[in-house]
């Protein structure tokens, strides 16, 4: 489903699905497992869908904050991240990928090296800027930005994302995501 009129980059609230058939999801699969994750969890997550929950909002020093909340069924472990978009390296023991370190930020697409991170935006979200988010896992690193795009005429929520495997192999691929509610 589209993003409802009143979603912009300066609130990202809502419930999503991945829309696989949107989405680059061989390229999505090959990620999950050259992060270690399981065939059986990459069959559950790839048939019943990667849903995400996020809550955004500001702090009473106005820094942003992004709650997000993947379920993947039959899982009931916590899985919540919060990102402070403040470009902070913080350390994080994630049950699905293992011990990472990541930062977030709000930035400019034209202040991203990396051309496929940059493409593809509604000029709104020029404006206000993506989200990037920056994450070093057991050998690999997994690069987004997260924003508006225009899809077959409808506005949604995508992230374009630059995968780099434990053997060196880079992998660009775009997820784009049916919103479901607030």
């Amino acid at each position: 489903m589209a993003l409802p009129d009143t979603y912009t980059m300066m609130n990202i609230s809502g419930k999503y699905i991945l829309n696989k058939a949107l989405s680059d999801s061989d390229a999505s699969d090959t990620i999950l497992e050259q992060q270690g994750v399981g065939l059986l969890k990459r069959k559950v997550i790839d048939f019943a869908g990667a849903t995400i929950s996020i809550k955004h909002y500001k702090d009473a020093e106005g820094v942003e904050h992004l709650e997000v909340e993947p379920q993947i069924p039959g899982d009931s472990a916590p899985r919540g991240q919060t990102h402070v978009l403040t470009w902070t390296e913080r350390t994080i023991d994630h049950p699905l990928f293992g011990h990472i370190v990541a930062k977030t930020r709000r930035v400019k697409p034209q202040e991203l090296d990396e051309e496929h991170l940059k493409k593809g935006w509604t000029a709104d979200t020029v404006e206000a800027g993506v989200i990037e988010s920056h994450v070093v896992g057991n050998k690999w690193t997994g690069i987004q930005t997260w924003g508006i795009q225009e899809i077959d005429g409808k506005r949604r929520h995508c992230r374009q994302m630059t995968f780099t495997g434990p053997k060196g192999n880079t992998i660009h691929a775009r997820l784009v995501y049916d919103y479901v509610s607030a």
